[in-house]
């Protein structure tokens, strides 16, 4: 009799009380869970800034290492030297012809048709000059140079890409699905893939206003027969708070982004519901 009564319990405990304790576990498993929004599509960016050359030549560096012609650089050196001795002739043709009319003109030299004619040309001369020398707009790592030494440089073909230091976030490209209570100035966490033992700490920033595919050279056209619904996903970007001495961030970084929507549900309130709606009060 007594073994009959502890089989009864244990098929009770079975049947009933383990099932319930794993339904409740996994509901309020399941609930918190909801809170956080987690993807591994998400990647380091930062700005890339293409340096070109405002007129045609060749770089001075590759003239340094005597690798190219110095043809063109000496050219706009001459020109300019050429237009300061112009101004000068003309000043003093000017003056000239000045004192030959006994000083009675219309207008000062400085303001004659001819004078500033080869000003302008000087002044030209002088910003050509200037633009042999190519300056980087902010701070950055050199990335990838497909311009070769001896290369001929066209004015307005970009010489090199930059990338630029400093400037770096994270785009993480979330399901449609998952937006419903993301918002700007959440908190998140991240993993690098390339530093595991370390955790970053981001926010949110902003979320796109169009997915990546309405983005893309050629978006979906869904106007046909052949229609298939696809989640689609939306660039939310990161941008991180403290940032880990000595571990260099680079672009295009595979990341794990979790973010956390402070969302807190009670499975207590979500049962209470149900049963409310099931009895209709």
């Amino acid at each position: 009799m007594r073994l009959k009564s502890r089989r009864a319990l244990l098929r009770f405990v079975l049947l009933f009380v383990v099932p319930a304790i794993a339904l409740v576990a996994g509901g309020h498993y399941w609930v918190k869970n909801t809170r956080y929004v987690a993807t591994e599509n998400a990647y380091i960016k930062a700005h890339h800034l293409a340096i070109s050359a405002d007129i045609d030549g060749r770089a001075k560096k590759l003239i340094e290492r005597g690798v190219a012609s110095r043809a063109k650089y000496d050219e706009a050196e001459r020109n300019l030297t050429q237009a300061r001795q112009a101004t000068r002739t003309i000043g003093q043709k000017i003056q000239q012809v000045k004192a030959r009319l006994g000083g009675q003109l219309d207008i000062p030299a400085e303001r004659h048709p001819m004078f500033l004619e080869v000003l302008a040309r000087r002044q030209q001369a002088a910003l050509n000059l200037r633009r042999t020398r190519i300056v980087a707009p902010a701070d950055g790592i050199v990335g990838r140079v497909s311009l070769q030494a001896g290369e001929y440089v066209e004015e307005g073909k970009a010489v090199l890409p930059i990338v630029q230091a400093g400037e770096n976030w994270i785009e993480a490209n979330l399901k449609e699905t998952q937006l419903t209570y993301v918002r700007p100035g959440q908190s998140a966490r991240i993993l690098i893939d390339a530093y595991p033992d370390q955790e970053w700490t981001a926010k949110v920033i902003s979320i796109s206003p169009s997915t990546g595919a309405e983005l893309s050279v050629l978006p979906p056209q869904n106007a046909s027969g052949n229609w298939v619904k696809v989640v689609q996903r939306v660039p939310v970007r990161l941008e991180f708070g403290r940032v880990h001495d000595g571990l260099p961030l680079r672009a295009g970084m595979t990341v794990s982004v979790s973010i956390d929507t402070e969302r807190d549900r009670s499975l207590f309130r979500m049962m209470n519901s149900a049963l409310a709606d099931i009895t209709g009060k």
